[in-house]
């Protein structure tokens, strides 16, 4: 089995993409080797608009952690991306896996900061919270808030010291790049946010120009009170 070095900064979105995709096709994590079976195949794919993302990183364990493989990513209206290892544990309506590890480029807060459930942990060399028994982990690190959820303590602790920005440089076992101050991200309105562009009002025979400026106005407070329903 032949080791790579630990990966370098990255040059460009395609030599990125080139060694994600080599990475899944051989099974390697990181710089080890993993079993590549798994019961729900991760394409490829869905793995290129998180290599290709320049805003912030995005943190995963590679194509497997200690035997489970990645089964699925997904990205939420607030930008945040989550990444599932191994089969769900827990049906029903929201599959729960062995590990999910979320990036959220809100950096404003820590999900759940302040709760009597909550301890402090030190974290890859930066001040955490520890939740669940230690299932739950939270850390700021740069300009993104990672949250790391596992079946069990020791899982989630290993798996905070295995990750690694999937679409910039980096290497597990060393310490996180310090937290920078809030990058205002929770003021940002998203693109879901925006109220569709109206279209021009139809030409309506034998209507005065009174008539349609009043419905122009009309339809302007509309789009505007659309807007204001839609601010976070």
């Amino acid at each position: 089995m032949t080791r790579e070095p630990p990966p370098q900064r990255a040059r460009g979105p395609v030599r990125i993409i080139a060694g994600v995709l080599a990475c899944l096709a051989t099974g390697l994590l990181l710089s080890a080797c993993g079993n590549t079976l798994q019961d729900q195949p991760m394409p490829n794919s869905m793995l290129v608009p998180l290599v290709g993302a320049q805003r912030d990183p995005i943190y995963w364990l590679g194509a497997s952690f200690h035997g489970l493989q990645l089964t699925s990513t997904g990205l939420d209206p607030g930008g945040a991306y989550t990444l599932q290892y191994g089969d769900c544990v827990v049906g029903g309506v929201r599959c729960t896996t062995p590990i999910e590890l979320i990036t959220s480029p809100d950096n404003g807060f820590l999900p759940g900061a302040g709760t009597t459930a909550d301890s402090p942990a030190v974290l890859r060399g930066l001040r955490g919270l520890s939740a669940a028994g230690g299932r739950v982990l939270e850390v700021a690190t740069g300009p993104v808030v990672v949250d790391m959820r596992a079946s069990s303590a020791t899982l989630a602790h290993e798996a905070i010291q295995g990750m690694v920005p999937i679409n910039f440089g980096g290497a597990p076992d060393v310490p996180l790049p310090k937290p920078v101050p809030n990058t205002g991200f929770d003021g940002q309105v998203m693109t879901f946010q925006h109220p569709p562009a109206l279209a021009p009002l139809p030409a309506v025979p034998g209507a005065s120009a009174a008539q349609i400026g009043k419905a122009a106005a009309a339809a302007e407070a509309a789009a505007a009170a659309a807007a204001r329903v839609t601010q976070p």
